[in-house]
């Protein structure tokens, strides 16, 4: 049987050609005992990234000191999870070690969906950590009780809307108009208003158009105040525009 040797004691068998996760896996062993994938390889290895990492960081208790070429190797004491197999360092660790860069907004939204997001664990590993004010920014606007967000645009709105101390909107909740159900991004049911997010995504499209300017109507016709944001607009205006309909 044929081996290929990826690492210093870490063989593939029968063929070089490895899958991806098995070059997760591999630079993982390699690093040995106690070793995990970290950072965007710990992210890419549990579904929370979704571009293949070129760069691979494995982290390693703080005794150990291993070398393994083309792998970047961190020290530090962590705590661990795996991925189908793969050792990585758990999420609210991954979140910290993400805390300065630009991909952690992406890899947040990512474990919010899943219901991964520990405020108080993140919290206790915060202290000194680079980026930790961005971490904690996107902690504030965490409120699983509301429902779960669905883009970083609703994220960021949602938090200007916290720091204009405006009233608490429901996240994602359904509204009954006369038997047609509708989903909205934020809404205030006392107030009636509504605020939709046009992402390019999903509202780009003629048919989207209809749709959503239909869907306004029907608000409208019922009492509700439908608002609209995209990614091209301010967000001070559309904060200040959800603000002077709240107080209509």
């Amino acid at each position: 049987m044929r081996l290929v040797a990826m690492y210093r004691g870490v063989y593939a068998v029968g063929h070089g050609a490895v899958s991806e996760r098995g070059r997760l896996r591999a630079a993982a062993w390699a690093a040995g005992e106690g070793a995990a994938l970290s950072h965007l390889a710990a992210a890419r290895a549990l579904g929370l990234w979704e571009r293949e990492v070129k760069r691979l960081d494995v982290t390693v208790p703080l005794s150990r000191c291993p070398r393994v070429p083309g792998v970047r190797i961190r020290r530090a004491a962590m705590p661990t999870t795996h991925a189908r197999g793969i050792p990585c360092t758990s999420v609210s660790r991954l979140l910290v070690d993400l805390a300065a860069t630009p991909m952690l907004e992406a890899v947040f939204e990512r474990a919010e969906r899943r219901r991964w997001v520990r405020p108080k664990v993140i919290e206790g590993m915060l202290r000194g950590r680079p980026g930790a004010a961005n971490l904690r920014a996107l902690l504030a606007t965490h409120r699983p009780t509301s429902g779960p967000t669905r883009s970083i645009l609703e994220r960021r709105l949602l938090g200007a809307i916290r720091r204009a101390r405006l009233p608490e909107p429901v996240v994602n909740g359904l509204l009954d108009l006369d038997g047609t159900i509708i989903e909205a991004d934020l809404m205030w049911p006392r107030e009636r208003v509504l605020v939709e997010m046009d992402g390019l995504e999903t509202h780009a499209t003629r048919s989207a158009l209809r749709r959503d300017r239909a869907r306004d109507r029907l608000a409208v016709r019922h009492g509700w105040t439908p608002l609209r944001a995209t990614w091209h607009d301010d967000l001070g205006d559309v904060v200040a525009d959800i603000s002077a309909a709240l107080r209509e």
